[in-house]
């Protein structure tokens, strides 16, 4: 016989909120992976939570900023969390589970239960924008960037490369200690300028995933089997806005057409460049991807690598000289 849980508190249960955007179906499945994904992930705090509680909270944010948010919030208060992206869904968040504290269950107390609200207008809608981001994903999945690497998982890597830079400038972690990295001198110099005009970790991570979602519309193979995907900025930020429709963000979008400016940037083009708004963001998605490239073609100790960061690191220190000033 199990015995009966020592706590009926809220704040010993475990608190799971996935987003209010998804149809019902699609909710239930995101929520069972992140309870599995949580209980493998930190079995210590599940083993305690199982015996002193054994609850489950189910909640419903918004929409995943509200969910990056939240995760942002929970691990700046020390709240231990668990986050699953759906690849189907071109790898967006769809649930998150926090541990069980009083920390938790304060931050979460504003979001509704799983369920309420439901009807057959916004099941309706939920299913056609998941046929939607499925479409655009399964695509992207179908498509090699290079061999042994996908357009979803070329978009994931870079991502992921991006954060762990952001990690570094918050000092996080010190990536000049790990061998796959090359830290340029004016990423540390000018830290506490850069990190303020980063956009959000929502906006920053859809648009780094998903920066090359139009490459399959666009595919040629030459005559020597060579893949070439002519236009694929723009063909990539015609597939993000029909994907999101109402949705999409005008400044992902904006940041998805214009992916290849700091790969292109002249010396000449760099007063323009630095003019907008987004140059930082741009400068270290750049850095951020030719580093998660250099892991499939001999890493950074590489011809190629070595090439494109030095011009990368030209190119970021007269940036950071222009808008920053000298250190």
């Amino acid at each position: 016989m199990t015995a009966e849980p020592a706590s009926t508190a809220h704040e010993d249960k475990l608190y799971l909120v996935t987003n209010q955007q998804l149809s019902s179906g699609y909710q239930a499945a995101q929520i069972a992976h992140v309870a599995a994904e949580f209980v493998l992930e930190h079995p210590d705090i599940a083993s305690r939570w199982t015996t002193l509680s054994n609850s489950l909270i189910v909640l419903t944010a918004p929409n995943v900023a509200s969910l990056t948010e939240l995760t942002e919030k929970a691990r700046a208060r020390g709240i231990v969390v668990t986050v699953f992206r759906e690849p189907d869904l071109g790898d967006e968040i769809t649930a998150v589970a926090f541990a069980p504290s009083d920390q938790t269950r304060r931050l979460l107390s504003n979001l509704p239960c799983a369920g309420r609200g439901v009807t057959t207008e916004t099941e309706a809608a939920a299913k056609a924008r998941e046929a939607r981001l499925r479409e655009m994903a399964f695509a992207m999945m179908d498509c090699d960037q290079t061999p042994g690497q996908n357009v979803l998982q070329h978009g994931r890597s870079v991502r992921e490369h991006y954060f762990a830079l952001v990690d570094h400038l918050q000092g996080h972690v010190n990536l000049a200690e790990h061998g796959n990295w090359r830290i340029p001198a004016w990423l540390d110099a000018h830290r506490n300028a850069i990190l303020p005009t980063l956009p959000s970790r929502h906006t920053m991570g859809t648009y780094l995933t998903l920066h090359d979602a139009g490459k399959p519309a666009v595919l040629e193979v030459g005559e020597d089997g060579r893949r070439h995907f002519p236009g694929h900025a723009e063909s990539s930020e015609r597939v993000y806005r029909e994907a999101f429709a109402d949705e999409a963000d005008e400044t992902i979008a904006w940041l998805i057409a214009h992916d290849m400016d700091i790969h292109l940037l002249r010396a000449d083009g760099i007063p323009a460049f630095c003019e907008q708004p987004l140059a930082i963001a741009q400068l270290l998605a750049g850095l951020a991807e030719v580093t998660s490239n250099a892991a499939m073609f001999g890493g950074i100790d590489s011809d190629g690598f070595k090439m494109k960061f030095k011009r990368l690191d030209q190119r970021g220190r007269a940036i950071c000289k222009r808008l920053f000033g000298e250190v």
